[in-house]
């Protein structure tokens, strides 16, 4: 079964990806805090992560980061092959497209998240992408 990391603080959004996603027969674990993030991804295989851009008092050594770092930080470490989405209330202008390219995350979704099925075809391409 594919493992996908929720990297999420909004208690809503957690209930919906967890609905959604067992339910497409996916195993579902969730994080707000990044020191835990690195001990799943060491301990889990995980097939995809998907994560917040707003990240609310997300913080790595006493600095306060967003999704774009963190995924940054992902990517930079030993899971650059775990693909990444992240989800955000705002859509890509130049600044926030610039993060989103430089942080190397795999694809972008606006929330709120209204076409499911084409949100599940970029998870299951993602995934597929892996396994390759």
């Amino acid at each position: 079964m594919n493992k996908i990391l929720i990297v999420e603080d909004d208690k809503f959004a957690q209930q919906f990806y967890k609905m959604l996603l067992q339910r497409k027969g996916y195993e579902t674990i969730f994080s707000e805090e990044p020191s835990k993030i690195f001990d799943i991804l060491s301990n889990n295989d995980i097939s995809l992560i998907i994560m917040d851009v707003n990240l609310t008092n997300t913080r790595i050594e006493n600095k306060e980061i967003d999704g774009f770092v963190l995924a940054s930080l992902i990517k930079m470490k030993n899971f650059d092959h775990i693909p990444i989405i992240l989800v955000s209330a705002f859509s890509l202008n130049e600044n926030t497209l610039h993060k989103f390219k430089a942080c190397k995350a795999d694809d972008y979704i606006q929330k709120p998240i209204t076409d499911f099925n084409l949100f599940l075809e970029k998870i299951n391409e993602l995934i597929s992408k892996k396994k390759r």
